[in-house]
């Protein structure tokens, strides 16, 4: 009997579990960059939110990976409460387990004010209905209060951004440094560095790496640091993101392993530095023109020479010098100009003979004096906003003299010209009487105009030379296309023979980037999509693309193994033959 019972019982079981894959669900999680459960988020500190819909057949997935590209917007997810942060797309993994399918959508995202925001529920379109998610709350907290996600204990390395001034006015200048600290053992290698998008500031270049050595909690590290200026272009809360570092680390027990030659010795890691928060006030209110915000120490005003002809050029020079963001600072107006000069902004650059910190930059003028005469061009100010003393000051050049010749040549042909109108023709008593009776006809002779010779004979030239380019031209762009089909099928073959079937997908990324003469920063899944439609592609193979594409994704980005490896392989050679047949 209670066999009985239980058979019936797990029938009941397996229908329920069915119908409920078969009406399909949706689920939303926070997670860190690095996978594991969120508990609090750091301010201006990245996350993941999944959102996983499940008991979805192909042909919808198919269809909602090519709203991610563009041809049918209503399947996207919406997800409620996160219009006031920064999101971006981070990737798609599809599952299929039975029968049964489902799709993973990740989005990075990132909260700049500490709080408890409520995220969700995220609406997912399936077979003509709408599914809802649950609701998730995320906590956001400061740095040193929320949990550090980026540490990982078997990781002896750190990355950690630092600045000079956590508030400041806008165009006040701000020293940032970002340092990498590892322990100096040969077993951790640093790959890259990245950085998230950085907006209302003005950033000045980077110097660096500098190397050198620290003592953190007790033990000796290494590290390298990278500097730069930056400087805030509007008031508010700003927030720089935080750095990421790719690493390769060691294991020192797999280094002793005696097979570590063949399963390989290195792990990629990576690593994420603290977001920094600056507060940005705006200037104080000021009656006349603000022309710059530092430490100024010097303004100066030259002229190339001072004493030039009627309509002669004259170099007007205004050299500014000080620590503060002399690259993007305008040339200041002259003021009080005599009315007998005319001038006009002619170029400014930086003067490279100063030392760093007391840059200065030179700004010029043109000027031309109209009348003879001394005159004295009056000092020009410069009114700035000191950042040590927090109140405006004013600098002064001194005064110049300029001395305007008159142009005795143009006065001369002026001149000549009057003359010549009052000199009456001369008169010869021998010249011959008038023919009045014949009919005399002039005749004019029509010359080319060495001009049209000069297009005559340009023209079949310029003709002839564009064809010839346009040969050329073609024909380096088909050797560029067939170079990049060799180069793809012969990775492909080696890409098999070593079993590193993670590769693919940065293949595919690098042959697009080759074929279509652009980064391979620029070749996304949508580039790639209308790409392949441009070049004529079914709608059906287009489907069979966007389902490559995403096994290719998961397997490199995630490590998914629910797709062969070998048959990625085959359809990877599959995609290979066709891009060929089109070149």
């Amino acid at each position: 009997m209670i066999k009985i019972v239980g058979n019936i019982l797990g029938c009941c079981l397996l229908i329920f579990t069915c119908a409920m894959y078969a009406q399909g669900s949706v689920q939303l999680k926070a997670t860190t960059l690095n996978g594991s459960v969120l508990t609090v988020a750091g301010v201006g500190h990245p996350f993941l939110l999944e959102v996983t819909a499940t008991g979805m057949d192909m042909q919808s997935q198919a269809g909602q990976q090519r709203s991610l590209l563009g041809s049918h917007a209503g399947k996207e997810p919406i997800i409620k409460g996160v219009d006031t942060f920064y999101v971006r797309e981070a990737g798609v993994q599809l599952t299929t387990l039975n029968g049964v399918s489902s799709m993973t959508r990740r989005y990075k995202v990132r909260i700049d004010q500490p709080g408890t925001y409520t995220v969700g529920p995220a609406e997912v379109e399936n077979k003509g209905s709408s599914m809802r998610s649950n609701t998730i709350a995320i906590t956001v907290a400061h740095q040193e209060k929320a949990q550090e996600e980026t540490k990982e204990k078997k990781i002896a390395a750190s990355l950690k951004l630092s600045a000079d001034k956590q508030r400041v006015v806008v165009g006040e200048k701000i020293s940032c440094r970002l340092r990498f600290s590892f322990k100096d053992d040969g077993l951790t290698k640093l790959q890259s560095i990245g950085e998230g998008e950085i907006s209302g500031f003005t950033i000045g270049k980077k110097t660096g790496p500098e190397a050198g050595t620290e003592n953190l909690n007790g033990e000796q590290h290494a590290y390298g640091q990278w500097c730069w200026e930056m400087y805030a272009k509007q008031p508010g809360d700003l927030v720089l993101p935080p750095y990421s570092a790719d690493l390769n680390v060691r294991s020192s027990e797999r280094e002793r392993h005696p097979f570590a030659f063949f399963f390989g010795d290195a792990e990629q890691k990576r690593i994420f530095s603290n977001a920094l928060k600056i507060h940005v006030d705006p200037l104080p209110a000021h009656d006349d023109t603000v022309d710059g915000v530092g430490l100024f120490t010097s303004y100066t005003a030259k002229v190339d020479h001072a004493v030039a002809k009627e309509g002669e050029g004259i170099v007007f020079a205004l050299e500014i010098e000080g620590d503060a963001d002399l690259e993007n600072l305008g040339a200041p107006t002259l003021q009080k100009i005599p009315t007998e000069f005319k001038w006009y902004e002619s170029k400014n650059a930086m003067c490279e003979s100063t030392p760093a910190h007391n840059r200065k930059k030179r700004f010029e003028y043109i000027m031309q004096g109209l009348k003879a005469g001394t005159y004295e061009i009056p000092p020009q100010t410069f009114t700035y906003f000191d950042v040590r003393d927090r109140n405006y000051k004013t600098l002064e050049t001194a005064s110049t003299t300029v001395t305007i010749k008159p142009n005795f040549s143009k006065h001369m042909v002026a001149q000549a010209v009057d003359t010549d109108a009052t000199v009456k023709p001369k008169v010869d008593d021998d010249l011959r009487p008038l023919d009045k009776h014949n009919v005399w006809h002039a005749q004019q002779l029509w010359y080319m105009p060495w001009w049209l010779l000069v297009v005559l004979v340009a023209v079949p030239f310029g003709f002839l030379g564009t064809q010839v380019l346009r040969a050329k031209m073609e024909q380096g762009v088909r050797k560029g296309k067939k170079y990049a089909i060799a180069q793809l099928k012969n990775s492909l073959t080696q890409c098999a023979r070593m079993r590193q079937y993670g590769q693919l997908y940065q293949l595919f990324v690098d042959f697009f980037a080759q074929k279509f003469d652009v980064a391979p920063a620029h070749v996304t899944a949508q580039f790639m999509h209308n790409q392949l439609r441009e070049m004529g592609y079914t709608d059906e193979q287009l489907a069979q693309w966007d389902l490559f594409y995403i096994a290719i994704s998961s397997l490199r980005f995630y490590g998914s193994q629910q797709v062969e490896s070998e048959l990625l392989i085959k359809q990877a050679n599959h995609w290979c033959a066709l891009f060929e047949e089109k070149l």
